[in-house]
């Protein structure tokens, strides 16, 4: 999450044409998806104005010799939709009045190449090695896990994992992709490792946790290196728009390579903060400032680094992600172990902030049980920062950068450091 500052809009806008709306987007060739955009509408435009839209710009397409191809529709995050279109129909779309801006959309990647538990419940040095001992196992939380799907027959979670809908379906003009059941042990690994992760049975921060599957990183399957922005603001939108139980927790465990901040995802993610769920994001694996990445540039989400820890090394050292102010916390995030896909009792070892966040999102669900009073996001991210380890670090990146020297901490506190 970022510290207060001034969002750099400006070096990442097109100035727009007299009557257009502004062009947004990264500058980095490499980091944008060619001829395809993010079009959000004004604040206030209802879902009618959504479909007028869409539809005017299909039917300018078809009459005028353009290519606009829709995929995704936007109603809760925000009005809008994503989509692949030519110069001719950006011109286009920019033109209309209902439209507050465009975006580009970018390239998103996962951040990802039980000793992870005997560190977060426990402050002192050496392992223990002892039985894991949360505060609570997280019963009774909902966790909404952003990513490329999960395979619920697994045996670290059977019966704790239901499947967000997809809302896409209802316009005539819109395709929603999924994942075959043939691709999905190749394009399913990533949500079903953060699954594993938050709240596996063997491998899990917190046991007890329902975890939703909203699947939307499917580029995989379809023969990418890399998912769509828009993808992971849709699977937003459908956390809204399945209207999900609370307390709930949201991991976005996927990022950009190259610094961005997005407009679109920040809008999104603080309006699941200001509807009371609690987001956690990876601060990202390419040894920069995370202020200046998709979760660490945003209002809401709660930013997590990648640390290392006895056994895999000989002290606690904060690992070579992203770094800096932005970062809320460390939480292990090397050769992390949980479920795998090739079986339903496989397991697989994953690195990075990813699985960082992953276990910060079960932390957060440990803390939304443990003091019912106050489920606020503001609340439950104070807490863990409070509760936090502290002065453990040596930081493997020189100088820190302001980075926090706080590690996560789930132990139950009543019965003093272990």
């Amino acid at each position: 999450m970022r510290v207060p500052l001034t969002l750099l809009v400006s070096a990442l806008t097109v100035a727009s044409v007299a009557g257009q709306a502004p062009l947004r987007g990264s500058d980095v060739p490499d980091d944008v998806v060619p001829d395809r955009y993010m079009v959000v509408l004004k604040a206030g435009e209802t879902t009618v104005s959504l479909i007028d839209v869409a539809h005017r710009a299909v039917r300018y397409a078809e009459n005028n010799g353009g290519y606009i191809s829709i995929d995704k529709l936007f109603e809760n995050v925000f009005m809008g939709f994503s989509a692949d279109m030519d110069t001719a129909l950006l011109d286009e779309v920019r033109g209309y009045t209902e439209v507050d801006y465009v975006e580009k959309d970018s390239k998103i990647i996962g951040h990802i190449t039980p000793p992870h538990l005997d560190r977060i419940d426990q402050q002192l040095l050496p392992l223990d090695g002892a039985t894991y001992e949360p505060l609570n196992n997280g019963d009774g939380v909902e966790v909404y896990i952003i990513d490329s799907g999960i395979m619920e027959d697994h045996e670290e979670f059977v019966g704790r994992v239901k499947l967000v809908p997809d809302h896409s379906e209802k316009c005539d003009f819109m395709q929603g992709q999924a994942a075959s059941d043939a691709a999905f042990s190749v394009c399913g690994k990533h949500g079903t490792a953060m699954a594993g992760i938050v709240g596996g049975n063997t491998y899990g921060v917190a046991k007890g946790v329902t975890m939703w599957d909203v699947r939307v990183l499917t580029g995989t399957c379809d023969g990418r290196t890399y998912d769509y922005l828009s993808d992971v603001i849709h699977g937003m939108d459908m956390v809204l728009f399945s209207g999900g139980a609370k307390p709930a927790v949201v991991l976005i465990a996927s990022g950009t390579q190259n610094e961005y901040v997005s407009v679109s995802y920040n809008t999104a993610t603080n309006r699941l903060y200001d509807q009371g769920y609690v987001v956690v994001g990876a601060a990202g694996n390419a040894r920069r400032d995370a202020c200046n990445f998709l979760a660490g540039g945003s209002d809401h989400v709660f930013t997590v680094g990648q640390s290392i820890h006895p056994p895999l090394a000989p002290m606690d050292m904060a690992l070579d992600g992203n770094y800096g102010a932005c970062v809320d916390i460390f939480a292990p995030g090397y050769s992390v172990q949980t479920a795998g896909t090739e079986t339903t009792t496989i397991t697989q070892t994953v690195t990075g902030t990813s699985a960082s966040a992953a276990v910060v999102a079960g932390a957060a669900a440990v803390m939304l049980v443990h003091d019912v009073t106050n489920q606020t996001p503001d609340y439950v991210m104070e807490s863990i920062r409070n509760r936090a380890t502290t002065d453990v670090f040596t930081f493997m990146f020189s100088p820190s950068h302001g980075s926090p020297d706080k590690l996560v901490w789930v132990g139950d506190d009543t019965a003093g450091a272990k």
